[in-house]
């Protein structure tokens, strides 16, 4: 999970809890409910409760639902740009890392299925106090296509092709993780193949077509 700035545990006092960080407290409160019971518990009144402090407390950090929700899609942003980091840290071949980051992609949404439909909420990306869900939203589809760019240029590709392909590699990471985090992977498929297996086949579909058409360009031998 990503770091939060660090909370001490509420230390009683005359005038009741003290926080160290309350801010990151309401947040970790909120994202614990939204994986329990889903966005619609998200209540400021429910979250301060859970916290331990009154809502005039809490309102100093968020004034409103917007606010709160905005902190914590950035921050599931910032988990999932943190599980991409992990998983490519280890490989060093380009196809070896793209592939890693797709399948860390997919974990994440597989699970952290709540907080995966949550943070890309087109309504918090778009809203006037969304901007730090857009930055942190863009430095993870930032990653994905510098991931894509060192296969591309190994292979001596077109770099025009990176940004097409980012987007293919985005929404088969994306498309196929929504599907396998609804449960939705149709029902003859899993007749065949485990989920694992599913996963492993649809990243490899991508990736190695990638790769196979990449090399025809290089070699000028069209795919058959």
């Amino acid at each position: 999970m990503a770091s939060l700035p660090n909370s001490r545990a509420p230390r009683l006092t005359k005038a009741g809890y003290h926080h160290g960080n309350l801010r990151a407290s309401l947040v970790q409160a909120a994202l614990k409910l939204l994986d329990d019971e889903g966005p619609s518990a998200l209540t400021l009144r429910r979250i301060a409760q859970i916290t331990g402090v009154t809502q005039t407390a809490s309102a100093y950090h968020f004034t409103d639902k917007e606010g709160l929700e905005c902190a914590i899609a950035a921050v599931c942003f910032r988990e999932l740009i943190e599980r991409l980091t992990e998983a490519v840290s280890g490989s060093a071949a380009p196809e070896e890392r793209l592939r890693s980051a797709m399948r860390a992609y997919i974990l994440y949404a597989e699970t952290s299925p709540a907080r995966f439909q949550f943070m890309f909420l087109a309504r918090l990306i778009g809203s006037p106090r969304g901007e730090e869900v857009k930055a942190a939203a863009r430095t993870c589809f930032g990653l994905l296509r510098l991931l894509v760019a060192e296969l591309v240029t190994q292979a001596g590709g077109n770099s025009a092709s990176v940004e097409t392909e980012t987007l293919a590699a985005w929404s088969v990471a994306h498309g196929f993780g929504k599907i396998s985090a609804g449960n939705l992977i149709p029902s003859q498929v899993g007749q065949v193949a485990s989920r694992d297996e599913a996963r492993e086949a649809v990243i490899g579909a991508y990736v190695d077509g990638l790769t196979a058409k990449l090399a025809s360009a290089r070699s000028g031998v069209p795919l058959k």
